[in-house]
């Protein structure tokens, strides 16, 4: 709960907004009341905080289940949700470093010249 007289309190919430509209895929405000009345306009840019009352919210924050290095066998994403971009792009940062070390292993032992030269012209899908 916070307290909209208090200037601390008011730069807390501003910071949530601020957070959720950035992050508006994997965070947000949830139920907020002031006073107790549901207020449904905390998101509206046009919204003006009011100078005083009590503000209670939920902050609801979008956590992944699922870690890259637990992932084993074949595994289907949908890229149009924001928290599987996320992880396909972790995975994919992960397996490129792991080919660019394999490949500069192998291309060692080979006497291989320019095993490793995928280094930056990739890119990124993320």
């Amino acid at each position: 709960e916070l307290d909209l007289s208090r200037e601390a309190d008011r730069s807390m919430l501003q910071l949530l907004i601020e957070r959720a509209s950035w992050y508006s895929s994997s965070e947000k405000i949830v139920d907020p009341r002031i006073e107790g009345v549901a207020v449904d306009c905390v998101m509206n840019p046009r919204w003006r905080m009011p100078p005083k009352g009590r503000l209670a919210l939920h902050y609801h924050v979008l956590r992944l289940s699922i870690e890259p290095e637990m992932l084993r066998g074949h595994v289907a994403l949908d890229l149009e949700l924001p928290w599987e971009r996320v992880l396909a792009s972790s995975l994919y940062h992960k397996i490129r470093r792991r080919e660019l070390r394999r490949l500069s292993v192998v291309g060692g032992w080979l006497g291989v010249r320019g095993a490793g030269e995928m280094s930056g012209e990739e890119e990124d899908p993320g």
